[in-house]
């Protein structure tokens, strides 16, 4: 994008549905990370809510 690199982060759960994506200009793993697992807790509570 625009000559830049950028990494792409995807949050997939088991069953291969991708819940959130972040792309970055800089590797900020740890931010990266933060986003992703809220996504797939968000994903999850979502999920149990509707089993119920």
């Amino acid at each position: 994008m625009g000559g830049r690199k950028h990494w792409l982060w995807r949050a997939v759960d088991q069953d291969g549905y991708v819940l959130d994506e972040i792309v970055q200009t800089r590797r900020d793993t740890k931010a990266a990370k933060q986003l992703l697992v809220q996504a797939a807790e968000e994903a999850r509570s979502v999920a149990e809510a509707h089993r119920h």
